[in-house]
């Protein structure tokens, strides 16, 4: 290959030799640009280090292989001990772990991250050693990818690398740290209560991906028992999602008589996103907290998403808000009737206008939350406040990234509001 030469030559005279590859010189081209700090040989070298378009291995797969080959091998060679009595998994963030990523998502951090989960005695007595040990073992390439990575200066971003000092994407760590900072501190099994405080992105970064090999005997029976809420909790949860939805169903044809044409398309927009909200919990999926992934999430459920995603689709471009009010009308119709013959909700009369529709929405979802509620019991059924899960009434995306801060909107659960009782309160 002619980039044997690497970065040693200047921009002249490396010139020639990576011409000769017009694809990455095309693409050098535009990041030294972009970036005038970067010289031209550097920007070829780095996207020459990058996996090739056309490579369709996922993250996922790789990151298993280099677990077996590489990890594995090496913790068996230097630390035998540890190379029975540890997990090792591919969980958390990034699109590898709901194998979602593509060419795209190579752009910067892709490739190899095996979490690696010892007991907290092995974790204080041999964490920083092992670590060394993979600084120092772990091959530049893999499979033909670069597997050690350095941090951009120029935008914070772990880019892979060629030198020695580059370093591995291996987390070693503690169940109890990855429970801390993905569920909170709080004890297992959960109350229905406590369920309600933990982020549903969080979830499904701790219950997607795989898990490798689980020698601590943890990993694999933690992931199973919070793969789905609880019965009572799903129930809670879809109660308040109906809600929501009742919200601004009317408002779309109000508005838009009224001619206030954007508050009518905000209107649907919020709409679809709770319809969606609805899909994921009738397939009993975890959401993505992070809307990038709703679409390819959406479409991998079993039920409904089929054959409600492309009326969403039709709904948000078309240009006359009554007719995205009918056809709303027509979705939420099919997901009742769901309900209805999955057994979650006995038949009801719901086609009937509520007092507060203004004659603009032709259903009556009081009724259909109402029987959703019948079937939740204990702890839930008595909230003063009835409020879903954080994620359903938190809209702070960095907030609902951090599950201990969370913890602490605990009280709004049992808030009061001051009742009406003095001459002009209603009024207030």
């Amino acid at each position: 290959m002619l980039f044997v030469t690497r970065v040693i030559f200047a921009d002249k005279a490396c010139t020639p030799i990576i011409r000769s590859y017009v694809p990455i010189y095309h693409y050098a081209l535009l990041f030294k640009n972009l970036f005038s700090k970067l010289t031209l040989a550097k920007a070829v070298l780095f996207l020459h280090g990058l996996p090739k378009k056309g490579d369709n291995m996922k993250c996922l797969e790789l990151t298993r292989k280099f677990y077996v080959d590489c990890v594995l091998n090496l913790m068996k060679k230097y630390f035998p001990s540890l190379a029975e009595n540890h997990s090792a998994a591919l969980l958390g963030w990034g699109s590898e772990v709901l194998e979602n990523d593509d060419d795209i998502s190579k752009f910067y951090g892709w490739g190899p991250k095996p979490k690696i989960f010892l007991s907290n005695k092995d974790y204080i007595q041999s964490g920083d050693k092992l670590w060394e040990m993979f600084l120092d073992k772990i091959p530049i390439r893999y499979q033909g990818h670069l597997i050690r990575f350095k941090v951009d200066p120029m935008d914070d971003l772990p880019k892979p690398t060629d030198e020695k000092d580059g370093f591995p994407m291996i987390t070693i760590s503690t169940f109890e740290r990855l429970h801390t900072f993905y569920i909170g501190d709080i004890s297992i099994p959960y109350s229905d209560f406590e369920w309600l405080l933990i982020p549903e992105q969080k979830l499904l970064e701790i219950t997607s991906g795989e898990v490798f090999y689980d020698g601590l005997g943890i990993l694999n029976d933690f992931r199973k028992n919070i793969s789905y809420y609880p019965e009572n909790v799903w129930k809670y949860k879809l109660a308040y999602q109906w809600t929501t939805l009742n919200w601004k169903l009317d408002l779309i044809s109000l508005c838009n008589k009224r001619e206030d044409v954007l508050s009518s398309r905000l209107s649907i927009n919020e709409t679809v996103q709770r319809i969606i909200g609805l899909i994921f919990l009738l397939n009993k999926a975890y959401k993505p907290g992070y809307i990038k992934w709703i679409h390819r999430q959406l479409y991998k459920l079993t039920n409904l998403a089929k054959q409600i995603g492309p009326e969403l689709d039709k709904i948000l471009t078309t240009n006359d808000c009554e007719i995205a009010q009918t056809n709303l009308i027509k979705v939420i119709e099919t997901l009742i009737e769901y309900q209805i013959n999955k057994d979650i909700i006995s038949r009801v009369d719901y086609k009937q206008f509520s007092h507060f529709s203004r004659g603009f929405s032709p259903i009556n979802l009081d009724i259909v939350i109402k029987e959703i509620k019948k079937g939740i019991s204990g702890e839930l059924a008595e909230l003063p406040f009835p409020l879903g899960t954080v994620d359903q009434w938190v809209t702070d995306e960095d907030l609902l990234l951090s599950p201990n801060t969370i913890k602490n909107l605990r009280s709004v659960y049992f808030s009061k509001e001051p009742e009406r009782k003095q001459l002009g309160d209603k009024g207030l």
